[in-house]
């Protein structure tokens, strides 16, 4: 969640004590619906989720040495495997926000390429923000 429930309380209702059943205040469990959902419709509106959220992502090779992974920023990668071979994280570069939303380049040292195959490129990573940026609370 990109904030709390006392984050909402102390915003919307300051001088309303929020632990008091005879306010009218919305529900504890109401707040935190509010708070999903108005953070999935965030997330939809960006293209992107300011949480780091982990996923594994199958592509297809492009016959490059570029991949561009469907969600930015990326925070980190644990894994990217080509033609069922792990790579090791000398074997390419992360751009986590690339003008073109992020990319990992095969190193030049490494020689290699995303071969180009159905669903033989499996990435591994976490992307969003390590802290939910001000802005998105």
């Amino acid at each position: 969640m990109y904030c709390t429930v006392g984050d909402v309380y102390k915003q919307a209702y300051p001088d309303i004590d929020p632990n008091n059943p005879d306010t009218g205040l919305p529900t504890t469990s109401e707040v935190e619906l509010f708070i999903e959902q108005a953070g999935a419709e965030l997330d939809e509106m960006m293209g992107t989720t300011f949480c780091a959220t982990t996923t594994t992502e199958t592509q297809d090779g492009n016959g490059s040495q570029v991949l561009y992974p469907h969600h930015w920023p990326i925070i980190s990668v644990t894994s990217l495997t080509v033609d069922d071979t792990a790579l090791d994280s000398a074997d390419f570069v992360i751009y986590p926000t690339a003008k073109e939303g992020a990319k990992i380049e095969r190193s030049w040292g490494s020689g290699g390429f995303f071969y180009r195959k159905q669903r033989n490129v499996v990435l591994v990573y976490t992307y969003g923000y390590s802290t939910v940026p001000t802005l998105a609370k």
